[in-house]
């Protein structure tokens, strides 16, 4: 079983995607230590935090197919109310490009007569919607899942108590400029609820919610991928001497439409601030989380298209969990961790017959990509009681970065490597004084090997034309580099590579 923490992104209607994704999730032995959320994340942040299962969230081959499976428009208020808001909407496109004044005084007088009870909202309340038949909706759902004792809704430290999940929901503090974080460490007896609408209301379509003397809105106007917000629970780990959890942010992306390019009206540039704001690429937020990787979600839908249709609904859904498993089954593997183990082993024993050393200490990891081209280990043999398999190497850093970059095999001496040469170890491997650290002081022979993809592979390319999928290291704290250098053991490493490949990305292989 793989443990994450889970990062789901705003976008709206768009956010049935997600379910899609963590359908794939479950199937892959993929659950979450924690999880947060901003507007549409935030929801399903909260419905997994409490317990649901993907198949209780949404799932066309069910029926009943799961209580997201509905017209959200009833979540709004009443049907007057959201045929008045697509009535707004049709007459806001039909602004002109560039209207001189008159034109556009005469259109905004029209848009105002025929659209008064939407202006009329907007001037008053600064949103069409309200958010209490949201969080009324939301609080069953919590509730039957949670069942708190001693609170009539369900807290943060509540869900934290029954499940053991942690999470962190976003929203956008306007009264103070800033981003508001609630969570079971931060706002332990706030309502879950009530913090999930305040992440939820998107400027204009929902009016701010009020909490603690304070207006919120959506918290994608700061941030829409918060992939910082558990620093500390990574810091903890590492103190702790544990190895810290990755991170798996999924990315809600709405298609691009070619009227996006095109800034000359109102509607137009409205709709591209808004897509930028919320689902702009945010760099700020992710640089530095070291093991993280991006599902990229495109869907078809917009960010307030709640009115969706029961296949727009199922195609939504499909396009998230085709994009999580193609994505994570190159960050990931599709391969049972514990049945990978077992695999290295066996690997490691026909090595060592190989080299006819049936007695000498090996280990066996393999490296796979993770955001901002780095490598971190996510299968392992023999490594149980070492703390270097928590090393994230970058591109062309340490042994593994090298081959990766090179798409070659890479030997290195580690009986060098020994505190009076820590400044030549740093310079030949990139390695910093931290990463350094961790690399076990015994070990003396490593042999790193390019991982190539089976599917894409050409022999008669040659080997940097031909893409790599991850890094097989070898690696022992005995003497042995002269059995690397041999080409005989180099080829069967070489077949071994090739084999977990075929289990990395689902293939089927025999030992």
């Amino acid at each position: 079983m793989k443990t994450v923490f889970g990062i789901f992104q705003g976008g709206g209607a768009k956010g049935l995607a997600h379910v899609g994704a963590l359908t794939e999730l479950e199937n892959m032995g993929i659950e979450f230590a924690g999880v947060a959320g901003t507007s549409a994340g935030s929801i399903i942040a909260a419905l997994i935090a409490a317990g649901y299962k993907a198949s209780e969230l949404y799932s066309p081959i069910y029926d009943p197919s799961g209580v997201l499976d509905q017209d959200f428009t009833t979540l709004l208020g009443d049907e007057k109310e959201w045929r008045q808001f697509k009535t707004f909407q049709a007459d806001l496109a039909k602004f002109p490009p560039n209207p001189n004044i008159c034109t556009a005084g005469w259109n905004f007088l029209q848009l105002w007569l025929r659209n008064s009870s939407v202006m009329s909202k907007l001037q008053t309340k600064l949103g069409v919607f309200d958010t209490t038949t949201f969080e009324d909706w939301l609080e069953k759902l919590l509730k039957r899942k949670v069942q708190p004792s001693d609170n009539y809704k369900v807290t943060f430290q509540d869900i934290e108590k029954k499940t053991k999940r942690k999470l962190r929901i976003i929203a956008t503090d306007l009264s103070n400029k800033t981003v508001k974080l609630f969570g079971d460490l931060q706002t332990p007896t706030c309502y879950v609820s009530e913090a999930v609408a305040a992440s939820v209301s998107i400027p204009y379509v929902f009016q701010p919610k009020k909490l603690y003397n304070t207006s919120f809105v959506d918290g994608g106007l700061l941030s829409n991928f918060p992939a910082w917000v558990f620093d500390e629970e990574r810091i903890a780990m590492q103190r702790r001497g544990e190895k810290v959890f990755p991170t798996l942010g999924f990315k809600l992306i709405e298609r691009l439409n070619p009227d996006d390019a095109d800034m000359g009206s109102l509607t137009a540039f409205t709709r591209g601030l808004f897509n930028t704001i919320f689902a702009g690429t945010q760099f700020l937020e992710t640089r530095q989380v070291i093991d993280l990787h991006v599902v990229f979600l495109k869907v078809d839908v917009t960010a307030i298209e709640f009115d969706m249709s029961r296949s727009q609904r199922e195609k939504t859904f499909l396009l998230g969990k085709d994009a999580t498993r193609e994505t994570l089954k190159r960050s990931f593997g599709l391969a049972d961790p514990i049945a990978m183990t077992k695999r290295l082993e066996f690997h490691a024993r026909t090595l060592k017959d190989k080299m006819d050393k049936p007695d000498i200490h090996l280990r066996m990891n393999i490296s796979l990509p993770t955001e901002g081209d780095r490598l971190a280990i996510r299968y392992s043999y023999n490594m149980d009681d070492d703390a270097d398999d928590a090393l994230v190497f970058s591109s062309g850093c340490g042994a593994c970065g090298q081959c990766w970059t090179k798409h070659d095999f890479v030997i290195a001496n580690l009986s060098a490597f020994d505190p009076s040469q820590a400044a030549n170890r740093r310079n030949e491997y990139g390695l910093t004084k931290y990463e350094q650290a961790l690399v076990g002081p015994r070990l003396r022979s490593l042999m790193c090997v390019p991982i190539f993809d089976p599917s894409r592979f050409n022999k008669n390319r040659p080997k940097i034309d031909n893409p790599v999928i991850g890094v097989l290291s070898i690696d022992s704290d005995e003497e042995i580099l002269a059995d690397f250098d041999k080409t005989e053991i180099q080829q069967h490493a070489a077949e071994i590579a090739g084999m977990v490949a075929d289990q990395l990305i689902g293939q089927t292989s025999s030992m």
